[in-house]
């Protein structure tokens, strides 16, 4: 017959780790944005969001939707050109330059694969002007 001794006084100290709370993670963030925003604002730049969404993709739909809400809620002005699915490489190339055109609209172009509308449409958007999504290689 064998006899377990076990010293419960030398237990290992219970992990600190925890859960995040992601909404209030979320929310913080959305504070601290609006707060920047609203600086922006008040120095006379204007930040803004336009996406061009070629096609009717259920997914490229919700995502767009979300980005139009997330940037409303911190202030952000937004517009979505939306395009048929069958649209040309030449006319989305058309609505990137005159994006680019236009020194006073800021834009995000999208994760849209450009190879559905033939070509490297990413290369076409003026690196400045890029958001976080979509760079030129």
């Amino acid at each position: 017959m064998y006899i377990l001794r076990v010293d419960v006084s030398r237990r290992s100290p219970p992990m600190s780790a925890r859960l995040p709370d992601g909404r209030a993670l979320a929310a913080q963030v959305r504070a601290e944005l609006t707060a920047e925003v609203a600086a922006l604002v008040a120095a006379g730049v204007r930040p803004g969001l336009v996406v061009i969404l070629a096609g009717d993709d259920p997914a490229s739909a919700v995502y767009v939707r979300n980005k139009e809400k997330a940037a409303a809620e911190v202030g952000v002005a937004g517009r979505v050109i939306r395009l048929p699915a069958d649209v040309s490489a030449a006319r989305v190339a058309a609505e990137i330059d005159a994006l680019n055109a236009d020194p006073d609209r800021p834009r995000h172009p999208g994760p849209a694969p450009a190879a559905r509308v033939g070509g490297d449409l990413a290369a076409g958007a003026h690196p400045p002007r890029q958001g976080r999504g979509w760079l030129p290689p």
